[in-house]
């Protein structure tokens, strides 16, 4: 037997019938472990051919999945949740790494996507696959990650790929997102209190408060973390964070003074260049913004970011260079960059300027 996939669920039965029969298919066995589901989760897991186990959730996502670990017979863990799809191609190309293998794991690109959407938001790497039977085990209550019988994060021991797992539970309808990241916030601050905190908690802690839009208690958050981390990759995805959440209600002193913070850290920071590039545009400083934009659509794509985000590279420094060539009359370059806007995503905004640039070619 070579690969073993984990799972820990909770009601989770319209999820699994999209994604577990499709597991199923790519593994050798699934081992799902129940935590308490009051719906049809684990008649539904069992006929589509999962190894189903119970255990009572006791506000520690590692202790169930070390749970899981215990019945995994596989030569290998990947260790997934209800609402991850990964493709028969990608677990092929896992499965050609996998074969001889003298490592002890793997990250995996953990691609943030809208439910039955393949178009990637954004994404982080995490070490989602490792040698079973090796002492390898899960801490941390939440935010749970691998480490080995060491005590060292598996992250820095892993070797990365560029196979996506796609994660459909990002954007849950309004009152399934509020209950879980409420869940998520007890639980954060519950370490906090107790003296665990560390940086990737209070991120993780900004991350949920502003998904609930409690912007003063995520800028708390946010700030913290960069108390911790001064000029690291949590500060600087902390920088990012605020910058945008700034920009996005309008307040541009603010955003401008994050941004430039974030680019002390890292110069190609395509986020914070987005934020000077819009603030130029709304000055009316045309030549200055298309100058930041182009640098930002020019970026590249760092995997080693805490969120890389695809999106502000691909959609919205196009759409914010696009309607700068439209003020400027540049309406050629204002449709080429309102097309590449278009191709990552579709919206109603894109397709408006595309319009609108075409209509100003005729």
């Amino acid at each position: 037997m070579l690969i073993s996939a984990c799972m820990i669920v909770k009601n989770e039965e319209q999820m699994l019938q999209k994604t577990l029969p499709n597991l199923i298919k790519l593994v050798d066995e699934v081992i799902l472990v129940d935590t308490g589901s009051s719906d049809k989760t684990i008649e539904i897991a069992k006929k589509l051919g999962a190894k189903v186990f119970t255990f009572p959730w006791i506000n520690d996502f590692s202790a169930a999945r070390n749970e899981s670990l215990k019945h995994a017979q596989g030569e290998w863990i990947i260790w997934a949740d209800a609402d991850e799809f990964i493709k028969e191609e990608d677990m092929d190309k896992l499965k050609a790494q996998l074969a001889n293998s003298k490592e002890i794991g793997y990250l995996l690109k953990v691609a943030e996507c809208h439910e039955d959407d393949f178009n990637i938001v954004s994404f982080n790497l995490r070490p989602k696959v490792f040698k079973n039977k090796i002492g390898i085990h899960f801490e941390r209550p939440i935010n749970e990650q691998p480490f080995t019988k060491d005590g060292e994060y598996l992250f820095s021991q892993a070797k990365a790929t560029d196979i996506p797992i796609y994660h459909w539970g990002g954007f849950l309808e309004t009152e399934k997102l509020k209950q879980k990241k409420l869940r998520n916030i007890g639980l954060i601050n519950k370490m906090i209190e107790s003296g665990k905190g560390d940086v990737t908690y209070y991120f993780l802690l900004g991350l949920n408060y502003k998904d609930l839009k409690m912007y003063d208690e995520s800028f708390k958050a946010y700030d913290e973390a960069i108390k911790i981390d001064i000029d690291g990759r949590f500060a600087l995805a902390a920088r990012e964070e605020k910058a945008w959440m700034y920009y996005s209600s309008k307040k541009a002193k603010e955003a401008y003074a994050e941004a430039l913070e974030a680019l002390k850290i890292d110069k190609q920071s395509i986020t914070a260049l987005n934020v000077v590039g819009g603030i130029l545009l709304a000055l009316d400083k045309y030549n200055d913004a298309v100058e930041t934009l182009i640098s930002a659509v020019n970026a590249p794509i760092k995997d080693d970011a805490v969120i890389v985000s695809p999106r502000q590279r691909d959609y919205v420094s196009r759409m914010l260079l696009g309607q700068t060539y439209m003020k400027m009359g540049k309406y050629k370059e204002a449709l080429e960059s309102a097309k590449k806007a278009l191709q990552f995503d579709p919206t109603p905004e894109a397709i408006q300027l595309v319009k609108e640039a075409e209509e100003k070619l005729k």
